[in-house]
């Protein structure tokens, strides 16, 4: 018997994806529990013969994480918006204080949006992947479901 599980544990292919940090992220960004988000690679799926692995296919197969650019956030492309945002909001101070001319004024129109766009725009962003985050679990049930009751 032992034998026989060596030999299908050798004939499982090995792991060819990207194995994430496991995370769950609440609503203030925090880490509340233990979830592997996993990128697979696409001979992973063409060489595939045990029977838990076919249900992580059929999984798969409903889109539940199974691409991690949705899931995970780039976090220096949100610092580096951030910090630029906040140099730019610091341009449009500085221009405040120079002598009042209409082109100072459409300057400082165009510097405090830009400002407030590329601050304001990777909070909402980070916000809206924390959301998707936190609801893919009650999704995954209802797929799980769908796949199991086939």
């Amino acid at each position: 018997m032992d034998q026989a599980i060596q030999r299908k544990s050798s004939e499982i292919p090995k792991f060819m994806g990207t194995l994430y940090a496991p995370m769950k992220l609440d609503s203030n960004g925090d880490i509340v529990g233990n979830t592997v988000f996993v990128a697979f690679d696409n001979t992973f799926f063409e060489r595939i013969s045990d029977m838990e692995i076919k249900i992580l296919v059929n999984t798969y197969k409903f889109h539940y994480r199974c691409y991690m650019e949705v899931r995970q956030i780039h976090r220096q492309n949100l610092f580096t918006a951030l910090v630029f945002g906040s140099i730019v909001m610091v341009t449009t101070v500085y221009e405040n204080m120079g002598e009042i001319t209409v082109w100072n004024c459409y300057t400082r129109g165009w510097l405090l949006g830009m400002g407030l766009i590329l601050m304001i725009t990777p909070l909402i962003i980070k916000n809206v992947y924390i959301w998707t985050i936190m609801n893919a679990e009650s999704s995954m049930r209802l797929k799980q479901f769908k796949v199991f009751s086939a």
